[in-house]
């Protein structure tokens, strides 16, 4: 605005990709933060991509963070290099205290931490680290720095024949593949995940597996209105019942499945799903048909 007090929102979300002005939403107040814009100092061979951080900003603000960006890309800790077989192993002892003289020892075999075994933040970002010397940013070297400590810990406890009294201390886990494509439609994803077998539980030696119990599987729901799409997970979800399955009514705005007293609401217009469940059709987001209309 004129004042300056206008506000615009920067995201780094791929998600929201579609509803930024630089997707061609002329009158979107949310702005695409990855490569901002291009720098040249000193007519430089090529010039740096600048990024700016997600958040929201008026006019002056604005100004602070593009400075702030352009002195953190030529800044000199921009990067860190780990340079294989000098600098890419991290090796961790612990020391159990002896009640009885007060001596301390050490692990049979200290805990030792590759930083040049891959882990999602590599792989996200492309960072080859089979290379020589990999490069990472700041916050890309912390995450995957990180990962690499968490993974190397949980190995070490499981495989430790005495009991390090590290049973509840544990990192947890996650692991899916990638989405290739952003969903441009209300999608449900199924997610299994596993618990503990119990709630008190000791860790077994090496020799013996660690066994988990799967349990039910999640619901993760999309939801995608105006470009900008909205993500539930349902632990237990409703199946949507109703003996004239691909029949759809919208009333005052409502979706149902079914007629009469049969009917049981799947969501509203713009669709946003209430029931979770394999319905017998799909819904694409348009500008006719009420805002929806199904295929």
């Amino acid at each position: 605005g004129a004042d300056g007090n206008k506000v615009i929102e920067i995201t780094n979300d791929p998600m929201r990709f579609k509803a930024t002005r630089e997707a061609g939403n002329d009158n979107a107040s949310i702005f695409w933060g990855n490569d901002f814009l291009l720098v040249n100092v000193d007519d430089g061979d090529v010039p740096v991509s600048v990024d700016l951080r997600p958040g929201y900003y008026n006019a002056t603000q604005l100004a602070d963070e593009v400075e702030r960006a352009i002195n953190d890309a030529y800044g000199d800790d921009s990067r860190l290099q780990i340079r294989s077989n000098f600098d890419d192993k991290l090796t961790v002892d612990f020391s159990i205290l002896n009640t009885n003289d007060g001596t301390l020892k050490g692990l049979a075999q200290p805990v030792e931490i590759d930083l040049l075994q891959p882990s999602y933040v590599s792989e996200q970002f492309g960072i080859d680290t089979t290379g020589a010397s990999p490069d990472f940013t700041r916050e890309e070297f912390l995450a995957h720095a990180q990962l690499r400590i968490n993974d190397a810990l949980n190995k070490a406890g499981v495989a430790q024949t005495s009991n390090l009294g590290v049973q509840n201390q544990m990192f947890a886990r996650a692991s899916s593949s990638r989405l290739d494509e952003i969903p441009d439609f209300t999608e449900i994803i199924p997610i299994s995940h596993f618990q503990k077998p119990e709630e008190k539980y000791f860790l077994k030696p090496a020799s013996e597996k660690l066994s988990v119990d799967p349990i039910k599987s999640d619901d993760a729901s999309f939801s995608l209105t105006t470009d900008i799409p909205n993500a539930k997970v349902v632990l237990e979800p409703d199946d949507a019942v109703s003996t004239e399955a691909g029949s759809v009514s919208i009333v005052n705005g409502e979706i149902y499945l079914g007629n009469g007293s049969i009917s049981s609401k799947i969501g509203d217009v713009p669709f946003h799903p209430k029931l979770e469940g394999n319905f017998p059709l799909s819904l694409t987001l348009s500008t006719t048909f009420n805002n929806g209309s199904f295929k």
